[in-house]
């Protein structure tokens, strides 16, 4: 499990995922599972998103969960839209969705419940705890294992490629992208031109690659350079205040110098 989700998982899933086996005591374990489930949820309501966005059923009515996407976003906001899409047909992603999260068969079934449910019980500030206490959550309740499970169940979901569209131009008359496959926890990902069938609206984008065709996940993850300091990285959104959206950055510090603004989340209706 951790070489694959490592090498082949989106980048924050993978690196959220590394710094499990990064940690130098058993609290910052534990912190870090957690950690790597909530990054997790983000990233699936971020594709969940970018799915409902491209529903070819216009008439679905927009689930009462993107309503209360407002304010301090939590564990919580993030799976109440995993599951409100989850059951949901006439969207792209809504086969993966129904199979890795509903199959009784799914590795994943019901485990980002149990996870959520975990880390309101031990609470947020686990980096606190007493060795022996973090040891017996750990071996007792095992979160671990059970996120390896949702992993394992989400397969479907995170072996879509993750690509930042940097350039396009036209090439024998067919439109060619630079794309950067951000797939594993390097931050390095390699160039790659590929011709594609049609224009994408906007450079310096994120997408996932579908059978289909490619997702746009923005406004829910972006690509931007961090504030007063030359360090690019994928950004997971955090709160949706009045006038402005909040980032967090697995590896930045800072907010990215240009983030996009509150009416770009009317794209999901």
């Amino acid at each position: 499990m951790l070489i694959d989700v490592l090498q082949t998982y989106p980048q924050p899933i993978a690196y959220a995922y590394g710094n499990i086996h990064r940690a130098s005591s058993e609290p910052e374990r534990l912190d870090q599972i957690m950690r790597c489930a909530e990054v997790t949820t983000r990233y699936l309501a971020a594709m969940a998103i970018a799915s409902f966005a491209a529903r070819t059923d216009s008439s679905i009515a927009i689930p009462e969960a993107f309503t209360q996407f407002r304010g301090n976003l939590s564990f919580g906001h993030f799976l109440s839209i995993v599951q409100a899409i989850s059951n949901l047909k006439s969207h792209p992603l809504m086969g993966q969705f129904s199979h890795s999260l509903l199959s009784k068969k799914s590795l994943a079934n019901g485990k980002l419940e149990k996870l959520i449910e975990l880390r309101n019980q031990i609470g947020h500030d686990l980096k606190g705890l007493a060795e022996n206490k973090a040891r017996q959550i750990i071996t007792n309740d095992r979160p671990l294992e059970k996120l390896e499970e949702l992993l394992a169940g989400i397969h479907p979901l995170c072996s879509l490629p993750l690509f930042l569209v940097d350039t396009q131009k036209p090439i024998k008359k067919v439109n060619h992208i630079q794309r950067l496959l951000l797939m594993g926890e390097s931050g390095e990902p390699m160039p790659q031109s590929i011709g594609v069938s049609d224009c994408f609206m906007d450079d310096k984008r994120l997408f996932i690659g579908t059978d289909e065709g490619a997702l746009a996940l923005h406004p829910m993850l972006v690509w931007g350079m961090e504030r007063d300091r030359a360090a690019q990285s994928i950004y997971l959104i955090h709160k949706v205040n009045p006038n402005s959206l909040e980032y967090r950055s697995l590896a930045a510090e800072k907010q990215p110098t240009e983030p996009p603004l509150p009416q770009d989340l009317g794209s999901i209706a």
